[in-house]
């Protein structure tokens, strides 16, 4: 019964668990800036804060391509058009305005790009996906 009830907990609660965790990790990554600022980091002992924002970089890359396969699955269905689907994507990039001018940002946006495409037969141009993240 343990293992049947976990199992419910992961598949339909995970984004509040995955929440959960991020902030915990904000406040651990407050703790260690604070830290930081007290004792600055030698060569030898890097900061394992580059670390943990990563981690939470990781996390909320995979709550936004979780949200963006499942707001594309609606699109797919419900027969958006382009204008829409933009309005759409840019209503979900503004939950995650960590990622706007971010190094993975261009890896995002090709998904996008692709996703559109494959899924809704819409090709999202540059000036598109500019209008995406700057509405």
């Amino acid at each position: 019964m343990v293992l049947y009830y976990l199992y419910v907990a992961i598949v339909y609660f995970h984004k509040n668990i995955f929440s959960l965790f991020r902030r915990q990790q904000e406040k651990t990554d407050f703790a260690i800036k604070t830290v930081q600022t007290t004792t600055p980091a030698s060569p030898n002992n890097p900061s394992p804060s580059n670390e943990l924002t990563a981690e939470t970089q990781l996390s909320f890359i995979y709550d936004l391509l979780e949200d963006l396969k499942n707001l594309f699955a609606s699109a797919s269905k419900n027969k958006m058009i382009k204008e829409e689907l933009i309005q759409a994507i840019s209503s979900k990039l503004n939950n995650y305005p960590r990622l706007k001018d971010n190094e993975v940002s261009e890896d995002l946006n090709q998904h996008i790009r692709l996703e559109a495409k494959e899924q809704c037969n819409i090709e999202i141009s540059p000036e598109d996906i500019k209008r995406i993240w700057h509405p």
